[in-house]
């Protein structure tokens, strides 16, 4: 479903991909034409067959260009079944540490301390996330779906 909240109308290109929670490969992938919306507008423009993929081990995402992307599990949380990888993080200063997981996290939340972080919970599926604090980060920690994840600071 693409919506246009706005006041003026919009011209996007919608996507749907299946990706492992696994590995952060991409299952299956689907780009559909530009669709033309109207203020106020909601349309259903596309869909994915998901047929044969394991719906504990799997996300779906939708998005067009930008870095906004939507996603839903395709099981119950309870249910996945893909353990916690760790992560690495590298220090950029005493407040700001870089995120670079080697599968998707998804539904995560990061605590150090004390510090107020930003971003505190997010949804990563690829590359790295940069994470700021209001002070030193001392004790990092992570958790997503998946499970709690070690913090490789290698």
């Amino acid at each position: 479903m693409l919506v246009n909240d706005g006041r003026e109308p919009i011209a996007r290109t919608p996507f749907l991909r299946a990706v492992s929670l696994a590995t952060g490969d991409v299952l299956r992938d689907k780009v559909f034409r530009v669709a033309e919306l109207a203020p106020s507008e909601r349309r259903v423009v596309g869909s994915l067959d998901l047929g044969g993929l394991d719906p504990t081990t799997t996300v779906l995402c939708a998005a067009t260009e930008g870095p906004e992307v939507a996603w839903t599990l395709l099981c119950e949380p309870k249910e996945i079944e893909v353990s916690a990888a760790a992560v690495r993080a590298r220090s950029i200063g005493s407040e700001r540490v870089l995120l670079e997981p080697a599968t998707p996290l998804v539904d995560a939340r990061v605590t150090a301390g004390t510090a107020r972080l930003s971003p505190r919970t997010f949804t990563l599926l690829a590359g790295s996330l940069e994470v700021r604090a209001d002070s030193p980060l001392e004790d990092l920690r992570l958790r997503s779906v998946a499970g709690s994840h070690e913090i490789d600071w290698s």
